[in-house]
């Protein structure tokens, strides 16, 4: 396309340069008419190459534009010749030569030539049938002879075209650019045709008609037959022609080789890729000819059989069929023969092929007819058939597993059509249906008499059919002879070759022991294993679901939280066994006193949680708490023993304390612990106030935490003093919390709550660890001798490593064992004593002192005092708190006093607040008191100070108190008290006066006194059972009995029970009375000097000693 451009373009500035600079040029050729006739023959010779190039290309269907070219091109070229033979100069041709003959023939050479290229360029690009070419050649040639008769004969028919002098004329220039005007419509079609579909041959024929239009208009130029104009023109006509027949060798000869090299490559790609599909089938193939021998093998029949493909060709196909399988071979090939190529369908039969080791395989021989090159050939497709046998034997064995798995599957396999008849079942569903198959057969579920309950798995059968969907389904089924069983049942689609639902395949699964199971796992996830009663997570359910029946219908609902007392007790001296009984039985008499309707569930240990729904009024649910109380208060008998166990019972009531089940089981919880701080046995119902202090316990659990990370702990430690010396032998350490908002907190407040959340061991290791450093470093500051007593909680002493930490504390901190005191309470050694006993005495065996704190609180029995390694008794506060003015109490520290001393060991009274305790304790020869009387419990700078001050008690003004002659006047009336004092006021003695028993009591222990003077009538309590008791407390005290009343006999008895010395009556006269005082007195004396003869005897003041013989008469 470039290059026909270009050359237009170049042609095209050429003639305008010739058409600027020589309007008339002149050729000046020395002869005119040799140039003429050259360039006439070259365009004649060209013409004709055209003719026989195009005449050539026609035979073979060549392209129709080219075969228009050749013939009319032959027709330009005889006029191109005639237009050369009638020049002027050149021999006559039939008529004289001349101007106008030359340019008629050359404009009718000039429009054939126009007119054939306009119709060659608007032909379709189709090929024709070579036929065609004579009948073009015939037209052509008739219209080549009409030219030259009518040229030759019939001349003055034309217009003139040339004036002699004057040049073209306008007929002969309008011919010329109708010429003109040809080659351009022409190459306007070209360019279009380059556009959309385009051709070889195309840019050719476009330089043709763009140089040949070029050309004419060179022609309507000249003026003279030899002038420049027409000599380009002539030049220009020979180049239009080159183009032209370029054109036409292209698409005649060029084109068809070119396509005739693609298609070559196009086959030999086919060829290729039909020899890779040939050789990659996976079937040996091969191409027999018409006598049956190999013309082509490819390579799978190499690899199969074991020949080279050279070894194979030319072979008779027998030689790769084995012996005994060549007479098969021979009439399946005779019968392919028959069949007329190409055969409508292939024969086929399976033999064995011989490979080239002699090895025989089985193979399946496929023979088809084909025919190539009108010769009958044969396909031969061997494939092996070895793998296929194995696998179909495979199927065949998997087919009778699957059978006998089917067979023996306890799975029912059954299939039904669309009415629900059985198609197929197997031995399984005789066994769950109790039906043989045989019977089973075209019938249905109902037809067998079958129970009903089956419609479940039916509906789903249906479903299956209508949805084309498999679903599973579980279902309850009352069989014959079977009862209940349930089933697991899958059902799935079976569709026919159109794709529905031909029938339906059903796997049942009998699951009734599996749904057992469930049952049993569901009731065991929901109730208590142990009491059978309803756990945690089914009491909820029944809350919620009680909770909502209660609103709806406006009642009141109650929820109860029991809590057993002390039942660790139970487990820790009885055993699990034990306890485990113990609970079957309280959930049995809970169970039996509950309405019916409640619920009663084990939350967990010992707790159990009741419902009582529809309860009218509250008292109702107090009702029933206090007999669920009462049912516990009888004996439980454990292994032959009466075991007695109470609870504590806390309510809360819907919807007063609660809409929800968190806060009713929260709020009796609530209850429940204050009613175990109330006293135990007993119930409380839920009140706001509770929860406040449930949530401050639980902010004191927090901070303590807190507490103990941060050392907010402190250590007070509160003196134990000497009664007999006065001497402070040491301290005891007590714990008090630094309470960044409360300040400083006392035990009272943290120390529960530490042992309830075992905050308590590593409170309790800080506290001996502080106490045994602080107790280290009084000593090296020259305080020797200190000693120190530490408290045991429960938990600490129960610590298998309690005595490996008591050791290390000691060892880290230099203190001597013997001036550590370790205290235990009662309830804490009697937990367990034979553990108790283990542990006491490998603590004794580190060398520290044992005492027991609070003695007489809890079990006080005499018989672990003597097996137990103990040194000190502590007298518990609660007995020395009214010990001068409860005469009970007064005989209690007495013989704990007397109790420990003939055991050895020493006495600590705890809790002593006054002189008149002090006294008291002093005068029944206690060893030790500790209490606010002394000193409080003061921190670690003040306790070294009180040390530094040596600072003692006074025991000579207690001496002091007790060595005056003291009488004492007890009687309820005042004036008679003051009337006596004055009687006796001469005597010299100290007159002392209470008005009733408490009072004479304080005055008893605080003074020493010798005599006491007592009216038979006092308030609150006779006088002669006051009298027996003092005669316990005091027995050196001398009392004289007297009353107003002749009561003689009530007098007689309390002075012959020992109780009274004497009796009075009244009125008495003014020297009797003192004189029998005085009498009173002196006994007291001679009471004293004999117990003073006793070597162990205390001495003069006191007659205590067990050993004592006066005592003892």
């Amino acid at each position: 396309m470039g290059t026909a451009l270009f050359a237009i373009a170049c042609l095209a500035i050429l003639f305008g340069i010739v058409h600027a600079m020589m309007p008339q040029p002149a050729v000046h050729i020395g002869d005119y008419l040799a140039f003429h006739n050259v360039t006439e023959i070259l365009a004649v010779v060209v013409a004709a190459m055209i003719f026989g190039v195009g005449w050539h290309a026609a035979k073979e269907r060549g392209p129709a534009f080219a075969m228009v070219l050749s013939v009319a091109f032959l027709a330009v070229g005889l006029l191109d010749a005639a237009h050369l033979l009638s020049y002027a100069g050149m021999p006559h041709f039939v008529t004289p030569s001349g101007a106008e003959k030359v340019i008629d023939f050359w404009l009718a050479a000039r429009i054939t030539a126009a007119v054939a290229l306009l119709a060659a360029v608007l032909m379709p690009q189709v090929s024709v049938n070579p036929g065609l070419r004579y009948a073009a050649l015939a037209a052509a040639l008739a219209w080549v002879a009409a030219v030259y008769w009518v040229m030759l004969y019939r001349a003055e028919w034309l217009p003139a075209t040339f004036v002699a002098g004057q040049g073209l004329t306008p007929f002969k220039i309008g011919v010329e650019y109708f010429v003109v005007g040809l080659y351009l419509v022409a190459a306007l079609a070209i360019l279009a045709r380059l556009r959309t579909a385009g051709s070889h041959a195309a840019p050719h024929l476009l330089a043709a008609v763009g140089i040949m239009a070029l050309s004419e208009l060179n022609f309507t130029l000249y003026s003279e037959m030899n002038d420049g104009f027409n000599f380009l023109g002539h030049v220009y006509k020979i180049v239009a022609y080159g183009f032209l027949y370029r054109a036409v060798f292209v698409a005649a000869v060029l084109q068809p080789y070119r396509e005739l090299t693609a298609s070559e490559r196009k086959a030999r790609k086919s060829g290729q890729r039909f020899r890779m599909v040939f050789d990659a089938a996976p079937d040996a193939i091969f191409l027999l000819d018409a006598e049956g021998r190999i013309a082509m093998a490819n390579s799978t029949a190499e690899t199969m059989l074991g020949y080279r493909h050279e070894e194979m060709l030319g072979q008779p196909m027998e030689i790769l069929v084995a012996e005994n399988m060549r007479a098969i071979y021979a009439e399946q090939r005779g019968r392919c023969a028959a069949n007329p190529a190409p055969a409508p369908m292939a024969v086929q039969a399976d033999m064995l092929a011989r490979r080239k080791n002699g090895e025989d395989i089985p193979v399946s021989i496929s023979l088809s007819q084909i025919k190539l090159d009108d010769q009958c050939e044969t396909i031969a497709v061997v494939r092996d058939t070895t793998t296929t046998r194995e696998m179909e034997r495979l199927l065949r064995r998997h087919s009778q597993e699957f059978q006998a798995l089917v067979d023996n599957a306890p799975d029912v396999i059954a299939r039904f059509d669309r009415d629900l008849r059985y198609l197929y079942a197997n031995p399984a569903n005789e066994l769950a249906i109790g039906v043989e198959n045989g019977e089973c057969l075209g019938k249905t579920w109902g037809e067998l008499r079958l129970p009903t309950e089956a419609a479940a798995w039916q509906h789903g059968a249906r479903e299956v059919f209508e949805r084309g969907e498999a679903t599973t389904i579980e279902c309850g089924i009352e069989m014959p002879r079977m009862g209940l069983r349930h089933f697991h049942v899958r059902m799935v689609p079976e569709r026919d070759m159109e794709n529905r639902v031909a029938s339906v395949l059903m796997i049942a699964r009998d699951i009734s022991e599996r749904k057992r199971h469930e049952d049993q796992l569901f009731h065991q996830a929901r109730h208590d294993a142990l009491t059978e009663l309803p756990n945690r997570a089914l009491i909820l359910d029944r809350l919620r679901q009680a909770i909502s029946h209660a609103q709806r219908g406006q009642r009141l609902l109650a929820v109860a939280y029991l809590d057993l007392d002390d039942f660790k007790k139970i487990n820790d001296t009885l055993g699990h066994d034990a306890g485990d009984a113990l609970l079957r039985q309280v959930a049995m008499r809970i169970s039996g006193v509950l309405r019916q309707g409640d619920t009663v569930g084990r939350q967990s240990g010992d707790e159990f949680i009741l419902l009582l729904p529809d309860v009218a009024h509250i008292e109702d649910a107090a009702t029933v708490a206090e007999k669920i109380l009462d049912t516990l208060a009888w004996p439980f008998s454990l292994n032959g023993r009466e075991v007695y166990v109470t609870g504590s019972l806390g309510l809360s009531v819907c919807p007063s304390d609660g809409e929800d089940a968190e806060s009713l089981l929260r709020n009796a919880d609530i209850a429940m612990y204050r009613a175990k701080e109330d006293g135990r046995n007993s119930f409380r119902f839920y009140v706001p106030e509770m929860d406040a202090r449930m949530r401050a316990r639980v902010e004191t659990e927090h901070d303590l935490r807190l507490a103990i990370k941060r050392g907010e702990l402190v250590l007070h430690y509160q003196p134990r003093v000497s009664l007999i010396s006065g001497e402070m032998l040491g301290f005891e350490a007590l714990v008090r919390w630094n309470h960044p908002r409360e300040g400083l907190i006392g035990p009272d407040r943290f120390i529960v709550v530490a042992e309830d959340t075992g905050l308590i061991m590593p409170l309790g290791d800080w506290v001996l660890q502080q106490a045994c450093r602080q107790t280290r470093q009084w000593q090296d500051r020259g305080f020797a001798g200190m000693r120190m007593s530490v408290n045991l909680s429960a938990r600490q002493f129960r610590d298998p490593g309690l005595v490996e930490r008591v050791e290390q504390v000691l060892a880290e901190s230099g203190l001597d064992p013997a001036c550590l005191e370790l205290e235990i309470t009662e309830s804490t050694v009697m937990h367990d004593s034979e553990a108790a006993i283990g542990t006491l005495r490998a603590l004794k065996k580190l060398g520290v002192a044992l005492s027991v704190d609070d003695f007489g609180t809890g079990y006080s029995s005499l018989s672990y005092l003597k097996l137990f390694p103990i040194d000190v008794l502590k007298v518990d506060r609660s007995f020395v708190r009214d010990v001068t003015t409860d005469p009970d109490d007064a005989v209690i520290v007495r013989a704990i006093v007397t109790l420990a001393h003939s055991l050895g060991l020493a006495v600590v009274a705890e809790g002593v607040e006054e002189a008149a305790q002090a006294t008291f304790l002093r005068h029944v020869k206690c060893d030790e008191l500790q209490g606010y009387y002394f000193s409080r419990p003061l921190p670690e700078a003040d306790a070294e100070c009180l040390l530094r001050g040596e600072n003692r008690l006074d025991t000579g003004d207690l001496e002091r108190r007790r060595q005056q002659r003291t009488l004492l006047i007890v009687d309820g009336e005042p004036e008679v008290r003051k009337t006596l004092a004055r009687m006796l006021r001469g005597e010299g003695w100290h007159i002392l006066g209470a008005a009733d028993a408490s009072e004479a009591m304080s005055m008893l222990a605080t003074h020493g006194v010798q005599v006491m003077l007592c009216d038979q009538h006092l308030s609150g309590m006779p006088g002669a059972e006051f009298l027996g008791r003092i005669k316990q407390v005091f027995p050196e005290t001398v009392s004289i009995v007297y009353s107003g009343n002749s009561d003689t006999d009530a007098m007689t008895e309390t002075v012959n029970r020992g109780a009274a010395y004497k009796a009075l009556y009244r009125p008495w006269d003014d020297t009797g009375l003192p004189d029998t005082i005085r009498e009173a007195f002196g006994v007291h004396a001679q009471d004293a000097q004999a117990c003073g003869e006793m070597a162990i005897c205390s001495g003069k003041l006191a007659c205590h000693d067990l050993g004592c013989g006066r005592r003892l008469q």
